[in-house]
């Protein structure tokens, strides 16, 4: 767990003028630290062996994106290193020690080493890759290709794509369920309509299922204990919860507006949920597959990534700059706010005047929930995803 020094206010920009880790020291208040980054998050994975993770940022320069790696002990940023251009859906690979980033607009995953953080490979997969999920029984990873409906399979001994399968349509991200030896794909689709999830049997890298869920899916989680994959739908504010058992949706949880990053929480048995609109994060207990806390943040979380062998959750907080640190052993009770005011409508933190901290409730008009700009422009605009945010 990373421990609080001092009392701080969240970031709400481009942190240049910011040089100190913002913290909180009051446990009970769920977010326990945050760390202002050189660009917007988009994906964030942990790295076990070395305790640091590793946030993929967005536009973290004018021809180029990247990595910035954090130590979780401290909350200092040890290292950035330049990747492709626009960097979301990021894994890492445990049995290699490496880290995969898929970079959106350049069309190829970037591999970084852990023991030299530094670019050891790079390789071309399909058009505009978004999610990346490891495979720790074959060595593989999985990349979801947005524009090309497909997932590009790469042997992480040879760099190379060793398969491409076909899924569904606008795929983005993916989880592996090592339980079952199988990787879940969410597809977008278009919006306006369900969603799905596709089932790739990694032993013959076939689809072997196609499960349909609510509008938008965007983010997966597996859940080991339980043997279910947690499917965040952005387009109808909840969270599909699948059985692999019968690769059927055996619940479905309301959480906040436009769930996107998710990820699974193995010391408390919880999932938590990143609500790009509502500016804060829901925690759903595996048991009762209900809403047990929210945890108001203040930006938009674009991803989370659970920290295992510590008590934290990592949250990429697009609009800020920054990420946020979550003690799963301080999440608030249901019903309240992670500052301990009326959790029914929620507050945020916008910056400190004479010493004093200032506060603005989520539904007061003050508060600009600004979605992220479009990918890009031009005659590639209309085949990739919308702004976050905001379903087609």
């Amino acid at each position: 767990m990373l421990h609080a020094a001092g009392w701080g206010a969240s970031v709400l920009g481009p942190p240049q003028a910011q040089s100190q880790l913002s913290t909180a020291s009051e446990p009970e208040e769920g977010v326990v630290a945050t760390i202002p980054l050189p660009g917007q998050p988009f994906g964030v994975t942990w790295d076990s062996e070395k305790g640091e993770a590793f946030v993929a940022l967005f536009n973290a320069g004018a021809s180029s994106g990247a990595v910035s790696i954090v130590l979780a002990s401290t909350g200092e940023v040890v290292k950035t290193v330049e990747v492709g251009y626009y960097p979301e859906g990021i894994a890492y690979d445990g049995g290699k020690l490496e880290v995969f980033a898929a970079n959106t607009f350049t069309n190829n995953v970037s591999v970084i080493s852990d023991a030299t953080d530094a670019v050891v490979a790079t390789i071309p997969v399909g058009s505009y890759p978004l999610g990346v999920a490891y495979d720790s029984a074959r060595g593989e990873v999985f990349v979801t290709n947005w524009n090309t409906d497909n997932v590009s399979v790469v042997n992480d001994s040879s760099d190379h794509v060793v398969g491409t399968i076909s899924v569904g349509s606008s795929p983005d991200a993916v989880a592996y369920d090592a339980a079952r030896g199988e990787v879940f794909v969410a597809n977008a689709g278009n919006g306006s309509s369900a969603g799905s999830v596709s089932v790739i049997d990694d032993s013959t890298n076939q689809v072997v299922a196609t499960i349909p869920v609510e509008r938008y899916p965007l983010g997966l989680a597996y859940d080991s204990r339980k043997g279910e994959m947690f499917v965040a739908n952005a387009g109808s504010d909840d969270v599909s919860v699948i059985s692999d058992a019968s690769d059927r949706v055996v619940a479905t949880t309301p959480t906040g507006s436009y769930p996107q990053g998710i990820a699974y929480d193995t010391g408390k048995s919880e999932i938590f949920v990143g609500n790009v609109n509502s500016l804060n994060v829901s925690v759903i207990n595996d048991t009762t597959n209900a809403v047990v806390a929210t945890v108001a943040l203040g930006s938009s979380p674009s991803a989370v990534a659970y920290g295992s062998g510590t008590d934290d959750v990592f949250v990429a907080n697009f609009d800020s700059w920054s990420m946020s640190v979550i003690s799963d052993n301080s999440t608030p009770a249901a019903g309240s706010s992670f500052l301990g005011l009326p959790g029914d409508e929620g507050y945020v933190v916008v910056g400190l005047i004479g010493g004093a901290v200032v506060l603005v409730g989520l539904g007061s008009s003050l508060v600009l929930r600004r979605r992220r700009p479009p990918k890009v422009t031009g005659s590639r605009e209309a085949s990739v995803r919308p702004p976050q945010g905001s379903a087609p």
